[in-house]
């Protein structure tokens, strides 16, 4: 019988993956769109144009934790402070 490299005994089963909590998706999201919005700065864009994507997902961001934190009953008051940083009102 062949064996895998991540169990010893035959007739094993492999170890379970994690999955991919919703905390990690958006940490992947925005990674991502800011890795977008560099391309056309890195490509001869202008920096006011990088620096509004960059905060529209920060502040898309922030919202998500934001709808996170009012679903599982935490309070959202380190998240309403940062998105007022943002220039959003809180909201």
């Amino acid at each position: 019988m062949r064996r895998s490299r991540d169990h010893d005994k035959p007739g094993e089963r492999p170890p379970r993956r994690r999955p991919l909590y919703s905390r990690d998706r958006a940490i992947l999201d925005q990674a991502v769109n800011i890795a977008a919005a560099k391309k056309p700065f890195n490509a001869g864009g202008s920096f006011s144009t990088y620096k509004a994507t960059v905060k529209a997902e920060a502040i898309a961001h922030h919202r998500r934790i934001l709808a996170s934190c009012i679903t599982n009953a935490i309070g959202p008051t380190i998240v309403i402070e940062a998105l007022r940083e943002l220039g959003t009102g809180g909201v």
